[in-house]
């Protein structure tokens, strides 16, 4: 590889362009209308149920209580759990206890989650749906870590419903316009502080798909090559192949923005965000904010 005067910090001029990020005034009437939606779906008070649902926040001893009480019942029933069932038992008849006592709440989530989706769905600007999986994690050791990793992906959502709370799909779910722009609703939220207006998070101006994973080992040496020995503020730098600007399962996502894109009222918006290339690396310039989320495990649709 190339000395990295020469390659990511190679002269301006010889730096080409790749995408200029221009959101048109009708995305951005959307965004708008979506931030505004979303509020008439928040007047509920949690006070009108049995407390905030989650371990920490005030419902863990009513629902050890009733675990106690279901695995009592199956053992007067059934005798005494096995090694072999003990564990996927009390996974399950735990999942059951945490509805049985939020059920109320989580019922309400799940109707203004999809309130909210339809809503934002109606948007006639999205050229992109897919979700991020929260619980599985590229492991490097294994003997097939790539394959090994893309079987976790596909099973995310089983092994939610195995093991969150009350089998609640916990994945993010992305939307991405036309333009670029992208919405994220991080439905974890929603089973924590308990609010779809928590869970919708502040749109972003650009986001790329970084495969860090098919060729992990040249990847993260590359990254240690090419990366600046200190830190430029709101530039980023990607080894140029293994970047993609449409969604593939398996790519970790970057969202970034600028205040001034947060702060935009009204008409189309021309970001100061530019992203170039040259010979070795893709650069991203110009952001203020930045956002690295999980891995793809399920595109809806991709335009």
């Amino acid at each position: 590889m190339s000395n990295p005067e020469q390659g990511i910090f190679q002269a301006a001029e010889h730096q080409e362009t790749l995408k200029t990020i221009e959101i048109p005034e009708q995305e951005m009437e959307c965004l708008h209308a979506i931030k505004d939606f979303v509020d008439t779906l928040s007047e509920k008070e949690y006070d009108d149920f049995d407390g905030p649902i989650g371990y920490p926040l005030g419902t863990k001893q009513k629902i050890e209580d009733l675990l106690k009480e279901k695995i009592a019942e199956i053992e007067k029933r059934d005798g005494p759990l096995t090694q072999d069932n003990k564990l996927s038992t009390y996974l399950e008849e735990r999942a059951k206890a945490q509805y049985e006592i939020c059920r109320d709440i989580l019922e309400y989530q799940k109707d203004q989650l999809a309130k909210l989706c339809e809503f934002i769905e109606k948007q006639n600007i999205w050229k992109s749906k897919f979700t991020t999986a929260s619980n599985v994690n590229f492991q490097l050791y294994s003997d097939n870590p790539v394959e090994d990793f893309k079987a976790l992906l596909a099973q995310s959502e089983e092994l939610h419903a195995e093991r969150s709370f009350a089998q609640q799909n916990r994945n993010s779910l992305y939307y991405v316009s036309n333009a670029g722009a992208s919405l994220r609703i991080k439905t974890d939220v929603m089973y924590g502080e308990g609010s779809i207006r928590n869970a919708l998070q502040k749109p972003m101006e650009t986001i790329l798909y970084v495969d860090d994973i098919t060729d992990h080992e040249k990847y993260r040496a590359l990254l240690n090559t090419v990366l600046p020995p200190v830190a430029i503020k709101g530039t980023a730098f990607y080894p140029k192949k293994y970047i993609s600007f449409e969604p593939k399962i398996a790519c970790q996502v970057d969202e970034y923005a600028t205040k001034d894109f947060r702060e935009h009222s009204s008409g189309k918006f021309t970001s100061k965000i530019n992203i170039s290339k040259n010979n070795e690396s893709i650069i991203v310039k110009g952001y203020e904010i930045s956002h690295g989320g999980h891995y793809i495990n399920k595109i809806f649709f991709s335009k």
